[in-house]
């Protein structure tokens, strides 16, 4: 079980800091808006196998620490973009 799903389970002693669930994401910051992409580091191997093993894509496997980042409302238009991309059209 990865620390992220122990934590949130009560099954982990103390909580990691948000910028530890985020670490693979990078964040550059602008005055009107953020950009948030994904860089594989070799580091993060374990994080990217429990999100495979939960079959989760990363923006939901992340859903609770790019809310607790973003707030409720922007996670929500990430997911519509998302099924939008996804969906082909």
């Amino acid at each position: 079980m990865c620390h992220r799903k122990a934590h949130f389970d009560g099954k982990a002693r103390f909580p990691k800091p948000l910028s530890c669930y985020l670490f693979l994401i990078r964040i550059t910051e602008y005055k009107r808006f953020d950009v948030v992409n994904c860089q594989e580091l070799d580091i993060c191997k374990p994080g990217r196998r429990c999100g495979a093993s939960e079959k989760l894509p990363l923006y939901k496997f992340l859903k609770e620490s790019l809310t607790a980042k973003y707030g409720v409302e922007w996670y929500e238009e990430l997911e519509i973009a998302a099924d939008y991309i996804l969906s082909g059209k």
